[in-house]
């Protein structure tokens, strides 16, 4: 709640549905005042499948 709102998009929805349903609203798309290195920590602690960002990642260094 660092934004003051949820971390999803409700629009009138079950919140359980929203979490299972939408991704996380990025945190610099709710508000500016978050430090760019912070909203990037927040929005990856964010990711539903952090398996595959992580995976993603590995691949990319192990190409260097």
């Amino acid at each position: 709640m660092i934004t003051r709102y949820f971390a999803r998009n409700l629009q009138g929805q079950d919140p359980f549905l929203a979490v299972l349903q939408n991704d996380a609203v990025p945190v610099r798309d709710r508000t500016s005042a978050i430090p760019q290195p912070l909203a990037t920590v927040i929005d990856r602690a964010l990711i539903d499948n952090p398996d595959i960002y992580y995976l993603e990642f590995r691949l990319k260094n192990d190409r260097i």
